[in-house]
């Protein structure tokens, strides 16, 4: 009997996944919002030339 199912759904089916907490989310936001996590964990859109511009500017 063959798999059921797509690949993609397969694939998708056994990769590892983690979820948070939507408050935990909030206030891990709220507490590093002027931190370098807090700007991968902000709801905004992140443009990949600025975070490059600023990593480059902390560490050269």
């Amino acid at each position: 009997m063959g798999m059921v199912g797509t690949r993609y759904e397969r694939y998708y089916n056994r990769t590892p996944r983690i979820y948070f907490d939507e408050d935990d989310v909030s206030e891990a936001i709220d507490k590093y919002s002027k931190s370098l996590i807090g700007k991968a964990l902000t709801t905004k859109e992140i443009k990949r030339s600025s975070l490059e511009t600023a990593l480059r500017n902390i560490w050269g």
